[in-house]
């Protein structure tokens, strides 16, 4: 945050201070322009914003030996690895980074070797 500019404004619907006119950026405060660079309130964007990943992944492997007769053996053994990622991410379209078009994402992707 700039040193000279609030978190919260009261006056705002939202109640964090984001700039009327340029929605994805950080409010005024005392100064005349809006800040540049469309500085998001980030209060706003840590408290509205969601991320969540969940990776899990189970590995294992087995064999089998038959013996028919001394000197003849047969064994086999295979091996799994198995990984699944669920990610989610919500951007709020009111300000910050999903403002104008906000941003829904899931993904969720399952491999088997």
């Amino acid at each position: 945050m700039l040193p000279n500019v609030s978190v919260f404004d009261d006056t705002h619907p939202t109640g964090y201070n984001i700039d009327l006119e340029k929605g994805q950026a950080l409010g005024r405060g005392i100064n005349n322009t809006y800040i540049d660079n469309n500085i998001p309130n980030i209060v706003w964007v840590l408290d509205t914003n969601k991320m969540k990943t969940i990776n899990s992944r189970m590995i294992g492997g087995g064999w089998a030996e038959i013996t028919f007769m001394e000197g003849l053996t047969l064994r086999t053994q295979g091996g799994m690895d198995y990984s699944s990622l669920s990610d989610f991410r919500y951007r709020d379209p009111a300000s910050g980074d999903g403002f104008e078009s906000g941003d829904i994402y899931d993904c969720r992707v399952t491999k088997i070797n």
